[in-house]
């Protein structure tokens, strides 16, 4: 039956629509027991819904029960209003907009883009955890709190909704009929719309990482990696993964940079080769981030290490300009060495050295008193010496141009020296040659 604005379901009083369906209807409702706390009420027809669609529900209900996890929404009690022929249950209300209509708000940044959907994946993981499986993960099932933009690191500012057709991971039989799929095509998983192609009974928690690589490429990249039009149907999209698989081209080129390159093993064909839950897939987005954080903790406070920035491309470029102006300026190159001037310097050297040594060597010998005198100046007279004589070669001298030959050495002895000892030509003792 049709609801107005203060109309009274249960115990809840009606407030604002906020979303209606096939067969029902999301209310935000004010709670008597909580004066002043809404509560999101989702409502079913009795008369209209088949069974199929209350057992849904109230899976629903029950599964909401027992997940506690702040990017969940908690359900808060199960009801079915008899007078108004209405089944529903009571679940937190969020004030925001859905993850698709904050993408036009020029404040979901990169890196705000980056926590929402690690929050999302967080709770995925959650839900994976319990055995269950969402089956419709995608940008209109995904609230984004009014005070995201403030705290971008409090998982509880973004949640994970409708859970209307999950299922358990494994069950044998569910609620959807043999040979039908449920779910958005345009997020469903290759299994999901052609289980006998992909070898697949029945989709499993890999459906949900394929659904969650569609939403990040629509948050970083925009579109869908197919580039089907947003209203193509199932059948256009199970041609376009069999096409991709038989070409070898998937998953489609992707930045190598960010959250989008952490979930390119989400977008993989064959869910064997996907990442093998989402506990690996949120261990790829920490790493990518540029500070992951722990669910509730705001590092925005003033406990918190300020948050690193991305660097830009004009950073970059300042960052080479200071690297030159900071640079030494470079040194003129060294002239090449001459290595024959090198040479010819050291034989000069050597050949001085020898000069020297020899000059040196002469000076000695005259030292002693003279070697030898001419004709005119034999009869000097010179102080006796008692050194040992000093026999030189025969040798052509030039004395003053005469050209005379040295005498041969001579064995010369001195009368009046006691010692016998041999005394040098130039004394005044008697020369006696020892060789006549």
């Amino acid at each position: 039956m049709p609801f107005d604005a203060g109309s009274r379901v249960d115990r809840y009083t009606l407030v604002t629509q906020l979303g209606e369906g096939g067969q029902g209807s999301v209310w935000k409702a004010e709670d008597p027991l909580h004066p002043g706390v809404f509560r999101a009420l989702k409502l079913i027809d009795t008369r209209l819904a088949r069974g199929a669609a209350l057992e849904r529900l109230r899976q629903e209900a029950r599964l909401l029960a027992k997940l506690r996890h702040p990017s969940l929404c908690l359900c808060h009690g199960l009801f079915e209003d008899l007078q108004c022929d209405v089944l529903g249950f009571a679940m937190d209300f969020i004030s925001g907009q859905s993850l698709e209509a904050v993408l036009e708000d020029p404040r979901f940044t990169r890196v705000m883009r980056e926590h929402a959907v690690l929050h999302v994946a967080r709770a995925l993981a959650h839900v994976h955890s319990f055995g269950a499986v969402h089956r419709d993960v995608k940008l209109t099932n995904v609230i984004v709190d009014d005070r995201f933009f403030d705290a971008p690191d409090r998982a509880a500012h973004i949640k994970l909704v409708d859970f209307g057709i999950a299922a358990l991971d494994g069950a044998r039989q569910g609620l959807t009929a043999a040979g039908h799929a449920v779910g958005t095509p345009a997020y469903m998983a290759p299994e999901q719309i052609d289980p006998s192609y992909w070898g697949v009974e029945r989709a499993g928690l890999q459906a949900d990482l394929f659904a969650f690589g569609i939403l990040c490429w629509h948050v970083f990249i925009g579109g869908h990696p197919t580039q089907l039009p947003p209203d193509a149907g199932v059948g256009a999209y199970l041609m376009a993964y069999r096409k991709a698989a038989a070409d070898g081209a998937w998953p489609p080129r992707m930045p190598t940079v960010g959250a989008v390159r952490a979930t390119r093993r989400c977008l993989v064909l064959q869910p064997l080769d996907r990442l093998a839950s989402a506990e690996q897939l949120v261990a790829r987005l920490e790493d990518a981030m540029v500070r992951p954080s722990s669910d509730g903790i705001d590092v925005t406070s003033s406990h918190a290490m300020p948050r690193p920035q991305p660097v830009t491309e004009s950073d970059q470029i300042r960052v080479e300009a200071d690297v030159k102006r900071l640079a030494p300026a470079p040194q003129p190159p060294l002239p090449p060495v001459d290595r024959t001037s090198w040479l010819s310097r050291l034989l000069i050297a050597c050949i001085g050295c020898v000069a020297i040594a020899g000059g040196s060597f002469a000076a000695t010998l005259w030292s002693g008193g003279k070697l030898w005198r001419d004709d005119e100046s034999a009869g000097a007279s010179v102080p006796p010496s008692h050194d040992v004589p000093v026999a030189l070669p025969s040798t052509t001298l030039d004395n003053g141009g005469n050209g005379n030959e040295l005498p041969p050495p001579l064995d010369v002895s001195c009368n009046n020296c006691p010692t016998n000892q041999p005394c040098m030509p130039d004394c005044d003792t008697q020369i006696a040659p020892t060789d006549e």
